[in-house]
């Protein structure tokens, strides 16, 4: 399991780096193929509870909404436009498809739809560079509370949603992500010392909030792993999850403390 792990880890990092170094459209197809995979993945496990949210119309609300980012028009307008949609599809195949269904499809659009600040980043003055940034952040943060978990975890911290996780963990993905942004305020010094710093301690608090909320998806669908395409790390639910709300974070951070500086 470590090993299958480490090999995916020393396969995917490189080749993230590599798309996000070239951008442009590379990105922008990564991005899709995050949000398709995921929405897949979230769909199948809605399916194992019996329910049938449109698979295709969330799909479809989603890609139209990374179109939007991508020729930047007005996303509110967007998911209004959608919002609506999804009632019409309601009324129209009512009662075969559900209040219920209705709703679900449209929170995973809206929950998975948040990995288009993903992309959304590298249009930002010096976007590269806070894209790494919050990679390095995530991943420090992912790993060392993995980590310390393992080593050290005793006392759970969310039991009833991922019981495997520890206060130990969290303490050391902290720990990781801000050891991190350290490196970077050293090897950066032109970089706002304390706004910075700030937004390593957000990214890791986030990315572990962020994880936990996918972890209620599955737990819900009684499910260990969204699914195994990543050798090692399960889903792309699952290697990911930190990103859906860290992403637009550092976007609007980064947009409204730090000026889009760097």
């Amino acid at each position: 399991m470590l090993k299958a792990r480490i090999i995916s880890a020393l396969i995917g990092i490189p080749l993230i780096i590599l798309i996000i170094w070239l951008g442009g459209y590379y990105l922008l197809f990564f991005t899709a193929l995050i949000i398709i995979i995921a929405t897949r993945e979230m769909f199948k496990m809605f399916t194992s509870l019996n329910l049938s949210p449109f698979f295709w119309l969330a799909l479809a609300g989603n890609l139209l909404l990374l179109s939007s980012a991508y020729f930047k028009l007005n996303l509110a307008g967007i998911v209004t436009f959608l919002l609506i949609v999804f009632f019409i599809i309601l009324i129209i195949y009512y009662p075969r498809y559900s209040f219920l269904d209705s709703t679900l499809g449209l929170a995973a659009m809206l929950y998975l739809s948040l990995f288009i600040y993903f992309y959304l980043l590298d249009s930002l003055p010096k976007g590269e560079f806070w894209l790494f940034f919050l990679l390095l952040n995530v991943w420090a943060t992912d790993t060392t509370a993995y980590f310390s978990g393992k080593s050290f975890g005793r006392r759970p911290l969310a039991p009833l949603i991922s019981p495997h996780k520890t206060v130990a963990g969290a303490i050391g993905g902290l720990a990781g992500g801000l050891t991190v942004t350290l490196m970077f305020i050293l090897l950066y010094p032109v970089l706002p010392k304390l706004p910075v710093l700030l937004l390593g301690l957000l990214i890791s608090v986030v990315a572990q909030i962020s994880d936990l909320t996918a972890s209620i998806f599955k737990r819900q669908a009684k499910v260990k792993e969204a699914s195994k395409i990543i050798p090692g790390h399960g889903g792309i639910l699952d290697r990911f999850d930190s990103l859906f709300f860290t992403s637009p974070l550092v976007y609007y951070y980064i947009t409204f403390f730090l000026k889009a500086g760097g």
